[in-house]
């Protein structure tokens, strides 16, 4: 008979396994299948880690966007619906965008690593949607004097890939009005489920809203002003089995920092561009990017390395105008 696996992270589960079986078996005790005690532990202990007031928990990333951006559109009622987000960012902040009514705008970056706005533009905007990648924070100095002299109210920040990286000792997570994070498998924290994802506030009135969109915005319906919402809610196994990894994640950016110097130092004499190593930065290695000049030796070192059992992935283009379905 066929063995089935609900474990995506094997390694990791391997390596705190006591506490994993232990924190997941206790959840499954409790009356509440979602957002119960133990959800709200692991919310206030996010919040806590990164120095935020609020923390509303969901099921992944992607969830923690949309309900993001229906809150935004609530706070604006809904009459400015243009976004700015980067063009070198996963897919998924622009799918929300649209799938939340948005109108979206791709504007470019002057850096893989720095996610920073270079052009200006004659339109208005509610909100700008912004992402650090690779384990590496924006510059926000520079997003703020952005966002201040093109008036623009808002700002979500897609910390998926940045969290826990830091920007002149400011944790990554504190930047924006809300910012969402993902503790999808590849993730630089996750849990042996491999899923999860939250929002981050300091505002009670975004929070206030963010809690009701999660439900279905169920307590505006007797109000004769539907919201709208959907169904967002964090099992209360995998709220366990991420507060485990949130006591061991200081051990795994460590490890992954070490990794990080190592791959520099032996990666150092051939024609690639390596992570740098910014002064106000200090990164949480979510990745280690590595810029090719060309497909070509792209390819190459991806067979080199593949040949050698070496884990190697092909990063997305970033997105344009021209394959970017919806409104622009």
């Amino acid at each position: 008979m066929k063995k089935i696996v609900t474990i995506r992270n094997p390694r990791l589960y391997y390596a705190y396994i006591e506490e994993y079986d232990d924190a997941v078996l206790g959840s499954m005790s409790s009356r509440t299948e979602f957002t119960g005690e133990i959800t709200e532990k692991f919310e206030e202990a996010i919040a806590k880690k990164v120095g935020r007031k609020y923390a509303v928990s969901t099921l992944t990333c992607t969830t923690a966007l949309y309900m993001s951006l229906r809150v935004i559109g609530i706070l604006t009622d809904f009459k400015n619906t243009n976004l700015l987000s980067t063009s070198f960012v996963h897919v998924a902040p622009a799918d929300q965008a649209l799938a939340a009514g948005y109108n979206v705008f791709l504007n470019d970056i002057d850096d893989y690593q720095n996610m920073i706005f270079r052009n200006s533009f004659d339109k208005e905007f509610s909100v700008i949607l912004c992402a650090g990648l690779h384990g590496y924070s924006i510059d926000y100095d520079r997003l703020e004097s952005f966002r201040k002299e093109n008036n623009i109210p808002y700002i979500i920040n897609d910390a998926a890939q940045s969290y826990f990286a830091t920007w002149k000792g400011v944790e990554s997570c504190k930047f924006g009005d809300i910012s969402c994070l993902s503790f999808d498998i590849r993730k630089v924290m996750t849990s042996p489920f491999g899923q999860g994802g939250v929002c981050l506030t300091d505002n009670k009135e975004i929070y206030d809203l963010l809690i009701s969109v999660r439900k279905y915005a169920q307590d505006t319906i007797d109000k004769g002003n539907y919201l709208g919402g959907l169904n967002g809610f964090l099992p209360q196994q995998i709220s366990a089995a991420l507060l485990v990894s949130l006591n061991h994640v200081d051990e795994e950016i460590e490890v992954r920092d070490k990794y990080h110097r190592h791959y520099n130092e032996a990666l150092a004499h051939l024609p690639l561009e390596l992570p740098k190593i910014l002064d106000d930065v200090n990164p949480s290695h979510q990745k280690y990017p590595i810029l090719c000049r060309s497909k070509e030796e792209r390819e190459t070192l991806y067979k080199y390395m593949k040949e050698r059992d070496i884990y190697l992935s092909k990063v997305l283009p970033g997105m344009s105008l021209r394959n970017l379905k919806g409104k622009y």
